[in-house]
């Protein structure tokens, strides 16, 4: 069994409800991990960074 502190388990559940509610890849979720604050849990400042991030990954305009 494994124990975690209190911050360990606040990030995981955060990753957890990002996953299941905007159905977000790992990937994305770290990188709005690392631009917000680790306790940061304002969804308009949330839904910004995901804008963000998800127009930094879009591809669909790259020249193949």
């Amino acid at each position: 069994m494994a124990y975690y502190d209190a911050t360990t388990v606040s990030r995981i559940k955060r990753i957890k409800q990002l996953q299941r509610t905007r159905y977000l890849p790992l990937k994305v979720i770290k990188e709005i991990l690392v631009d917000n604050a680790p306790s940061a849990s304002d969804d308009q400042q949330v839904s910004e960074t995901i804008i963000r991030v998800m127009r930094l990954n879009d591809t669909s305009d790259a020249i193949t």
